[in-house]
Parts: structure tokens; sequence; C-alpha cells
């Protein structure tokens, strides 16, 4: 069996949740698994494994539902101290325990250490979407796509394979077509074993604390009870019941919500598209990825996709959820056994192999990605708009 370093970002949960599925399934084929993992990542995960090292996340800033990207940017950079201690901690770890193969939910470092070391790597998250498919992006979002997808490049430092998870498969990008596979959605045994029902309440879950405009929209509402989690605190404001994050009560909450407001971050998203809940997504501004999910959801019929919450589109999210849920019947994400004999079949292959790499930063790969704002995929669109017009004046 292989000894397999496994890391995964600390932002959010459904990296962590994600991962969980596949700690366990590797170690249960025999596999050694050593989980590095910061912030929330690490608090969750420690309760479930004692193979796990503490190293320091990168993380988001938001304001009014917005990401602020300079700021993020200027925040995680006044933690370079903690960064070079996350390399020295790795560094350290692969010199003394000679991993075969690292694995990487969306986590720089560990990326940064397999080109360092000449280590196989292997991606695993939904944000590869990015830059192994070519989603059709609108003109508005040019700037954003462009950005999340130089990050994307960034954080991932040319993994030997690719494995994408989502619930929407845009075409491969010709250089991708033979290292990146995509599977539907890794659901958890916890969110599985429910038995969801069609309750009284609307489950409410933020990404961030910073959306507070949508309380005075929900009040209004008075006919209507909102369970509200993401601001980790417990009380009750006429008919908004806030809840700290409880897993077993959450998931209660959640199986027996007869709809559900979110931002649009892709687990949650997808959970509650397995318990066939309906959902209306108010994605996270200048965060490319979530508005991706949003308007697939809502292309598929599965929700309502609102760049900001109004009494008019909320009304409208409640009117429709007959066909919604009807809809929802046609959702159907399978055991994944593709994805687990796909991923043990690269382990197998990577662990007797070495690739020599540039080293410690794949400095060419990060440079291809600086072609932004203006790649040639993306802006398609316009060269086509270009033809339609020189063919009139013909």
């Amino acid at each position: 069996m292989v000894r397999i370093m496994y890391a995964l970002s600390g932002e959010g949960m459904g990296h962590t949740l994600r991962s969980r599925i596949i700690i366990e399934y590797l170690i249960k084929k025999g596999h050694t698994v050593d989980i590095f993992a910061g912030a929330k990542a690490y608090q969750f995960l420690s309760k479930y494994f004692k193979n796990i090292t503490k190293t320091h996340s990168l993380y988001m800033v938001y304001r009014n539902n917005e990401l602020m990207g300079v700021e993020t940017f200027l925040r995680n950079f006044a933690h370079q101290k903690e960064w070079l201690e996350t390399l020295a901690k790795i560094e350290r770890y692969v010199n003394q325990k000679k991993p075969r193969v690292i694995i990487s939910d969306f986590e720089p470092f560990s990326s940064i250490m397999a080109g360092r070391f000449n280590l196989p790597l292997i991606s695993i998250c939904h944000q590869s979407l990015l830059t192994t498919c070519r989603p059709k992006v609108g003109k508005k979002e040019l700037f954003g796509a462009s950005i999340a997808k130089f990050f994307s490049h960034l954080i991932m430092q040319n993994p030997d394979y690719f494995f994408v998870t989502s619930f929407y498969f845009p075409k491969r990008r010709p250089n991708h077509l033979k290292n990146a596979y995509l599977f539907p959605p890794l659901i958890r045994k916890e969110i599985r074993k429910q038995k969801p029902k069609f309750g009284k309440h609307i489950l409410v879950y933020q990404t961030s604390k910073s959306n507070k405009a949508m309380f005075p929209i929900l009040k209004k509402f008075k006919d209507q009870k909102f369970i509200v989690y993401g601001f980790d605190i417990d009380k009750k404001d006429g008919n908004l019941v806030f809840k700290k994050t409880n897993n077993d009560i959450y998931l209660k909450h959640l199986s027996n919500a007869k709809a559900v407001i979110m931002n649009g971050g892709y687990t949650l998203m997808c959970e509650s598209l397995y318990l066939k809940k309906p959902v209306l997504s108010i994605p996270v501004k200048q965060s490319y990825e979530q508005i991706l999910n949003a308007r697939h959801l809502e292309k598929k019929g599965w929700g309502i996709y609102v760049e900001n919450l109004t009494e008019k589109n909320l009304k409208d999210f409640l009117n429709k959820q007959t066909s919604i849920r009807r809809n929802l019947k046609k959702v159907k994400f399978g055991k994944n056994k593709d994805f687990f004999k796909k991923l043990e079949n690269k382990i197998k292959k990577l662990s007797k192999k070495r690739y020599k790499k540039f080293g410690f930063l794949d400095i060419q790969h990060v440079l291809s990605a600086l072609d932004l704002p203006f790649f040639e995929e993306e802006l398609g669109w316009l060269k086509q708009k270009k033809e339609k017009k020189i063919k009139k004046k013909e």
C-alpha cells in the first residue's frame, strides 16, 4: 500500500467534508494517509483522524456578501511567517516519511512542495473546473473569471491529474483531455442516510457573517419560518431562528427543510439537491465559482439565481416551489464507484514513478495564467460577434 500526503484548504467546509469521504476510503483500502489541514478543516477532521498536522490556511475576507480581493490578498500576505512555518513542516515530513503521492484539495503549500521534491500530485476539488474546462462566461464576468482562473492556476501547481467533482459538466480544454476527469458530487454518508421531508421551515446558510441585509426582507414574510446558520449565535428574532453549528441538528434542519437559501457554495448546493430541496442562490459577489454554480443551478431548473435578495424574487421563489420540486426528481448522484476506481488506479500508477518537475515554484506554469483578463476561450463570443459584423458588411 502507499503512503499518501493529503492536504486540504481550511476555508469553508466544502473541502473538509469531501476530503473526509476520500480519506476514509483510502484508509479502508490500506493506504497510510498523513493529513495536513488548518482552520476549520483541522478542527473538524481532528475529531475523526489522529494522523493530522495543523498548518496555516489561506482565508477570504467578505463584506456585505462580497469577496474583497485586495484585502484578502493583503491579509494573507501579512502571514508570511506562517507560510514559511507550514512549508518547513511539510519539508520535514517529506524528508522523514517519504510519501509516494500527494493529494491536494485546493491547498497551495502541498502543491509547491510536490514541485520541490518531484513528487506526483493529484488535485481533487471543484475549483479546477475553471482551469481544466471551458464554462461559458458572460460579458460582465470576463475579468472575474480571469482572476479566478489565475488563482486556481497559482494554488494548484501543475498536478499530474485533476479529479473534478461537479453537478454540471462543461467541455474540457484540449490540453486537459488526458489528465482531467469529471465526476458527480461526492455525497457524505450522513446525507445519504437522511429521509428527507418537506417541513414548514426554510433553511438559510451564509458563507460569511457579513450578509445581514437579507434579514429585514426575510422578516416581511411572517408566515414563513427561517432557520439561519452561519452567524454562530443561538437566538430567536421574530420568524428568524439563529442556530450555532451542531452537525446532527443541522442535518435534521436541512433534511426537513422545504427549501434552502444560500450563497453559491458547491458542497451545500449539492447536498441540498441530493435531498431534493429547491435552492435560492445568492452567490458571493466577485466569487466567479459561486456565480457559475448558481447559473447552472437555475439553468437546470433546480433553483433560482439572484444577485441580491429582494422581496419580489423571494416571493417568486416561493411561488415556484412546485415546478422546482418536479425538476428535482431528475437529480441522481451515484455512489461514485467510478471516482474511487480511477483514483485507486492513478495512485497505484503514480506511486511507482518520480516525476521531474520545475522545483519549488513552477514559475512557467504561473506565468502561463497571466494572460488575464483576455483568455482566448472566454473571448470566443467576441470573435464570433466581429465575424458576424464583417459578414453583414460584405
